[in-house]
């Protein structure tokens, strides 16, 4: 399973009416936008799904392009939210070279909260 999403709860993403607009504006679904800005981003997507039609959905995104000033809007969605919790599984992940916070490596205690940024 996925690890609990630490922070305060937010709209999520799917319901983000800016999104629904854009989704409607391309007749897409959200998460179709959502990857669609991910790949024009060259942001490499690895979408996950056990649905037949979520998997057939997820590649009906190489056949339009958003616009930039649609990027631009995506963008603006900013919900602060960390979704991957580096101390979720310990603390060897202050060993990966993209640690967000290299100088807690050597102080943190396992069960502390990191720094959302």
């Amino acid at each position: 399973g996925r690890p609990p999403v630490e922070g305060p709860v937010t709209t999520p993403l799917i319901e983000e009416p800016v999104l629904k607009e854009l989704a409607a504006k391309y007749n897409r679904t959200v998460p179709q936008i959502l990857l669609r800005n991910l790949m024009q981003r060259g942001i490499i997507v690895l979408p996950k799904s056990v649905t037949a039609a979520r998997i057939v959905s997820n590649f009906q995104v190489f056949d339009f392009e958003l616009k930039q000033e649609d990027m631009e809007i995506i963008k603006g969605v900013n919900k602060e939210l960390r979704l991957f919790q580096f101390n979720y599984y310990g603390k060897q992940n202050f060993l990966h070279p993209f640690f967000p916070w290299p100088e807690l490596a050597l102080t943190y205690q396992p069960g502390e909260n990191l720094p959302q940024v």
